[in-house]
């Protein structure tokens, strides 16, 4: 993206669950910069409020940041070409990548039956229903905004899951307030997995494929003492395979 300017960074591989792996060509240290980013091409419940968007959070204040966030996507989205967003958009991944157990056949989640991780992504799957069901008259109603901020066909519910589902993902806390998320180019998909220790040697892919199970159990909620509640579910799949 031409916006996004860095000299030690190159896309290479692919992070679990979130998009495109990135890694340094050179040797870098604390205080360096390898990133330079404008904030007006950060999305942000900021950015959302100066969309049309924005009308519904006016009228709706306390409507969680997470899907505020969603909303605006699904709007740059729809806009295509005519986002200032469009270029980040376009990188963003598709369900498959993104790999959330909210996009799990009923035949698939059969495998977690009984986990914690079914418990949450079932209720995730229900508040994303109930969302849904109450914006959809607002947003594509003449009769609350004319013309409506969404065509029927640009919010379906298939799209919202989607957008869900990358906020989820891909969102982080930006600035004091742990509620105020973002999604940005490039830091979207950087996450905590690296294929090298500290001592700059290879680690397994186990210790990889683990750190991303985590960050999944992170996107649906779970916390430190619920993660218990899965663990046995770590231990009987291919995530622990070397």
């Amino acid at each position: 993206m031409s916006s996004v300017t860095s000299t030690v960074l190159q896309p290479q591989g692919f992070n679990f669950g979130r998009g495109t792996a990135y890694v340094t060509t050179e040797d870098v240290v604390e205080g360096d910069e390898i990133l330079s980013l404008p904030m007006s091409k950060v999305m942000s419940v900021a950015s959302a409020g100066r969309s049309r968007v924005g009308l519904l959070l006016e009228a709706n204040p306390d409507l969680p940041p997470a899907i505020a966030l969603g909303l605006h996507l699904m709007e740059e989205r729809a806009l295509g070409a005519m986002s200032n967003f469009s270029e980040f958009v376009a990188t963003l991944p598709s369900i498959d990548p993104i790999n959330s157990t909210l996009f799990y056949t009923e035949e698939n989640l059969k495998v977690i039956e009984g986990s914690q991780l079914l418990r949450y992504t079932l209720g995730r799957a229900q508040a994303i229903e109930a969302f849904y069901d109450a914006l959809l008259q607002p947003l594509t109603s003449r009769e609350a905004v004319d013309p409506p901020i969404f065509r029927e066909e640009d919010f379906a519910l298939e799209h919202f899951r989607w957008a869900m589902g990358v906020v989820w993902a891909s969102a982080f806390p930006f600035g004091e307030n742990e509620q105020d998320v973002v999604l940005a180019p490039v830091l979207d998909t950087i996450g905590i997995c690296t294929q090298l220790d500290e001592e700059g040697n290879e680690r397994s892919r186990k210790a990889c494929r683990i750190e991303a199970f985590w960050e999944l159990l992170d996107s649906l909620g779970i916390t430190e003492l619920e993660r218990s509640g899965v663990f046995a579910l770590v231990h009987s799949t291919n995530l622990t395979d070397n």
